[in-house]
């Protein structure tokens, strides 16, 4: 089994990814997954919403000697990127906006090959790509599953595969949008990415989203908050071992389906929209990484 440190650990570390490494490669992390660089991605306004941070990069953050670089501190601490995201729309109609958005994802999957990074992961995608774009949601369901499957192929020459995680308010928010989604596209460069807050933030059961996929994960991602009362409504991220889920039930069911795949340890979502202050009271990133290594590895000890 993989464990990987999300790279958000270094949000507001001015040193980045090498702040991430360094505490991967610390605590006996054997991976970790980052934030892929949008500030250059497919938008219609003026206005960007584009997602920023110390640990992002993509195709145009880092220079042939950047790459150079990353990868021999990669070789030094022993670590590898497990996946990388990408917010490029993927519902957009089809025109010449939407063949632009793709040429960009393809660039981020040449990235990811030069890099040796294994997964390029979906997030952030809904019927409503900009504010002045809004499909039905089988439309656009359509047309995202028809535009992965072309990026499973692509990434197939690669050596690169391709994530789909649950985000709400997005697609897929749901485990049966997931499964629905994955036949669709019916690659096996497909990975499916179970990540149990972001079902939490849905308004959802995550063991009940869990009973409906469980065979079927490839990545599991976590992290935890002290919800006070569900969505948005001043929550708290909390250390994985002391937050309102219970990963026990979780770590169990996947563990009893065989599930083998990577873990991806989230310290915090930047863009969650919790009170500005709780980073004052955030556990220090080191302190988290490391309770969410012990706490899975203590669970592992009780299974094996």
């Amino acid at each position: 089994m993989i464990f990987s440190l999300y790279s958000s650990v270094s949000f507001k570390n001015p040193f980045g990814l090498a702040h991430t490494m360094q505490i991967a490669s610390k605590l006996g992390y054997q991976a970790i997954d980052v934030r892929g660089q949008s500030l250059d991605s497919v938008r219609l306004t003026s206005k960007s919403t584009n997602a920023v941070g110390y640990d992002m990069i993509g195709p145009n953050s880092l220079d042939n000697f950047g790459i150079r670089d990353l990868k021999a501190e990669l070789q030094r601490k022993k670590l590898f990127i497990s996946a990388i995201s990408c917010y490029n729309p993927l519902t957009l109609p089809e025109g010449k906006l939407a063949d632009e958005s793709m040429r960009k994802f393809r660039e981020m999957i040449d990235f990811s090959e030069n890099l040796g990074i294994r997964y390029v992961r979906l997030i952030g995608y809904s019927e409503n790509p900009y504010e002045d774009i809004s499909l039905d949601r089988s439309v656009a369901k359509k047309l995202f599953s028809m535009r992965v499957k072309e990026l499973c192929r692509y990434g197939a020459q690669k050596g690169v595969g391709i994530q789909l995680e649950n985000g709400e308010g997005c697609i897929p928010c749901s485990a049966k949008e997931q499964l629905e989604i994955a036949d669709m596209v019916n690659d096996p460069n497909l990975m499916i990415v179970f990540d149990v807050l972001n079902f939490a933030f849905e308004g959802l059961v995550p063991m009940e989203e869990l009973k409906q996929i469980a065979g079927r994960v490839g990545c599991l991602h976590v992290k935890n908050a002290h919800l006070n009362g569900g969505k948005y409504k001043g929550f708290e991220w909390a250390l994985l071992s002391q937050g309102d889920i219970d990963y026990i039930p979780v770590l169990q069911s996947l563990h009893a389906c065989g599930f083998d795949g990577p873990i991806v340890c989230e310290y915090a979502n930047p863009y969650k929209g919790m009170s500005r202050d709780f980073w004052d009271a955030m556990p220090a990133p080191e302190v988290w990484a490391e309770d969410a290594l012990g706490f899975i590895h203590a669970f592992n000890k009780t299974v094996h």
